[in-house]
């Protein structure tokens, strides 16, 4: 039996979440007393994927796909703005410095640099429609920021890795 949706069946699908409306929390940021400021200055974030590994059986001409191990990709990024105390920069590289120095050839342990992230969604109203906690986070890398003679902010595309990330529906998570 062909389904074709119409007018009805189109107009009564809820309102669209808005790619813009979001906060990304970062309740602790290491080395780092006040971290409130990374969420207004997050321009742009990307929600965590994740997969399923494939595992194939062949036998007799016959293959079969089953679901292997739920996956991560290990890999998030964001975009963040810089202020004139060049703050944002600061706080990662200094974050990163506590995962490995450089300098000391040395490091820390993951309990020491890796925190737990939120990325909330918002409606409308602004409530949350879906909060994303993101575990084992500490920034990989920061990328180059071009220097020009064009009127623009500087910032920062911040590649994270994490571990995994859980997904909740709505308020009170």
């Amino acid at each position: 039996m062909a389904f074709r949706p119409g007018l009805s069946e189109i107009s009564s699908v809820l309102d669209p979440l808005q790619s813009w409306n979001f906060s990304l929390l970062f309740p602790v940021i290491p080395g780092s007393s006040d971290t409130r400021d990374i969420t207004y200055k997050v321009m742009s974030s990307s929600i965590p994927g994740t997969g399923i590994e494939q595992v194939s059986v062949e036998s007799h001409g016959i293959k079969l796909n089953y679901a292997g191990r739920r996956t991560w990709t290990g890999n998030w990024a964001c975009t963040i703005f810089e202020t004139r105390v060049n703050s944002t920069r600061t706080r990662l590289i200094n974050w990163m410095e506590l995962a490995r120095s450089w300098r000391n050839n040395s490091g820390s342990y993951k309990s020491q640099y890796g925190v737990t992230a939120e990325l909330q969604l918002h409606d409308d109203i602004p409530n949350i429609a879906r909060s994303v906690r993101i575990y084992g986070v500490w920034p990989q890398n920061v990328d180059d920021v071009n220097l020009d003679q064009q009127a623009a902010v500087i910032n920062y595309n911040v590649q994270f890795s994490y571990d995994f990330s859980e997904e909740f529906e709505g308020e009170g998570n």
